[in-house]
């Protein structure tokens, strides 16, 4: 089973990113009917993906471990214009348009590489990202 967050769709409806398991979002409309799932891909990720694990060992006799599946999205946060951002493990953010195509990739730096862990988005198109704060321009997705 894999966790994800909810973001609500300024445009209407959701997405819906999983964090963990096979890098991935979902997009519903304003009654919670699913308009289409895209697979996160890019060769960014191809190093991550291919590390992660494809079987669990099984339980014995009432055991107690229980698999981890490492989180490979990072954050994600979506713009007013219904862009989806998506922060992954590798230092590195998609920008998918509301159609679900990956508009752009992008590398932020600050006081180096910065992998945020969480997007803010001003009015005058602005994205703040923290750790640090950071204010870019995020227009022209």
């Amino acid at each position: 089973m894999s966790c994800g967050v909810t973001l609500l769709n300024p445009k209407g409806g959701y997405y819906f990113v999983f964090l963990s398991g096979v890098p991935a979002f979902r997009k519903y409309d304003a009654a919670g009917t699913l308009v289409f799932e895209r697979h996160i891909e890019g060769v960014e990720m191809d190093p991550y993906v291919g590390r992660m694990p494809t079987t669990w060992p099984r339980r014995r006799d009432g055991g107690t471990e229980i698999p981890v599946v490492p989180a490979l999205v990072r954050t994600a946060g979506v713009d007013p214009d219904g862009n989806l951002w998506i922060s992954l493990v590798a230092p590195y953010t998609y920008v998918y348009d509301p159609a679900g195509d990956k508009r752009r990739t992008l590398q932020f730096r600050g006081a180096g590489i910065i992998a945020p862990s969480h997007f803010f988005f001003t009015r005058d198109r602005r994205v703040i990202v923290s750790p640090g704060c950071y204010t870019f321009d995020a227009s022209g997705v």
